[in-house]
């Protein structure tokens, strides 16, 4: 059953006046809710200069060497480092991780392929600056994870080392077929699909539908990390998920695939007032640690680093995370994750 503050946040984004916002303020908007979240306590954040995008770090009080690199959502034309800051540093600080996060140019001002061009050249300077492959994990939520998945594909083309890991939060698959746009009710009211269809052809610009690039859907998936996807069974775009899942373990790719009945797009973005987003943190986390162990490492306290934990709400990152429902044991390899909500537990072959 979802907890009472889901159910007070559905009715609050149920109960919103139509509005009609040009993009500019959208961004805006988005940009002040981010930067209004309290951050996890005694979290140190700072500029990182010497990669080709605009990128913060965000380093939990303990942490070890790992890379946890952020592709923030918003439809290819919202979010940026401070919509998405707070997202970011709770799955690091689950994690023990380092998070990394950063811009990248948005449509309709850039169409595509100007914020692949972006992701690519960021990870590829990440892998310059000396971080192990085996190290980094990338995670991306909405039309971010979709930016991760072609950052992957085209790093695969070009001959770069891949990353350990891969997080996906209700991610944007294809481009084409619309047909979970058009198909899906009305269970989630944060995503309106006539809003999404629009931005979506203005990132297009005149690029293919089917370009895999755009669609990853339909991209050659094999030799992709292990992957975990996150989705709601309301989404509009859960369809596609189910297909992406399929052809991941077609191609023998490792995917978890974690749906939740009740939840809405990206609900983990609302962080940490909802329940159910930290729990979905708590999972995410095990599953990075699975996959990149954690080492000893000391504490990084850079000389630019500012604090975020003043007056902010305290907040502990749990240790030796359990996964799903009280009583529930941790993954070991790809295991089953039980869960009260539905969850699809059939990893790749």
């Amino acid at each position: 059953m979802p907890s009472e503050e889901f159910r007070k946040l559905v009715r609050y984004i149920r109960g919103r006046p139509a509005q009609t916002l040009s993009i500019e303020q959208r961004r805006t908007a988005m940009d002040t809710v981010g930067r209004g979240v309290p951050l996890p306590d005694g979290l140190e954040s700072a500029t990182e200069a010497r990669l080709p995008r605009a990128a913060e770090w965000l380093l939990p009080r303990t942490h070890d060497d790992s890379v946890l690199v952020h592709f923030h959502g918003g439809g290819f034309q919202l979010g940026s480092i401070d919509s998405h800051r707070h997202l970011a540093a709770y799955i690091a600080a689950a994690a023990g991780t380092r998070g990394l996060i950063f811009d990248f140019r948005l449509a309709p001002e850039h169409p595509f392929p100007a914020a692949a061009d972006d992701c690519l050249a960021f990870y590829r300077g990440l892998l310059s600056s000396g971080v192990a492959p085996a190290r980094i994990a990338l995670i991306g939520d909405s039309s971010g994870a979709a930016l991760l998945l072609d950052t992957m594909l085209a790093a695969r083309a070009a001959g770069l080392p891949l990353p350990a890991a891969a997080v996906l939060l209700s991610p944007v698959l294809d481009f084409k077929t619309h047909a979970s746009l058009r198909d899906a009710g009305d269970d989630d009211p944060t995503l309106d699909p006539e809003w999404l269809r629009a931005a979506m052809a203005a990132y297009r610009g005149g690029a293919a539908l089917d370009d895999p690039r755009l669609s990853p859907l339909r991209a050659e998936l094999r030799g992709l990390p292990p992957l975990l996807v996150q989705t709601g069974a309301g989404e509009y775009l859960t369809p596609d998920v189910h297909r992406f899942a399929a052809r991941c373990r077609d191609a023998h790719v490792s995917i978890t695939m974690d749906e939740w009945l009740d939840m809405i797009h990206v609900w983990q973005w609302f962080a940490p007032r909802l329940p159910e987003a930290m729990e979905a943190i708590g999972r995410i986390a095990a599953f990075l640690r699975l996959h990149i162990p954690p080492q000893s490492h000391p504490t990084i306290e850079p000389a630019n680093a500012s604090s975020h934990s003043r007056g902010r709400k305290k907040w502990q990152s749990p240790r030796n995370h359990r996964i799903g429902a009280s009583g529930a044991t941790p993954m070991k390899g790809e295991r089953r994750i039980s869960s009260r909500r539905k969850f699809s537990k059939k990893p790749a072959a």
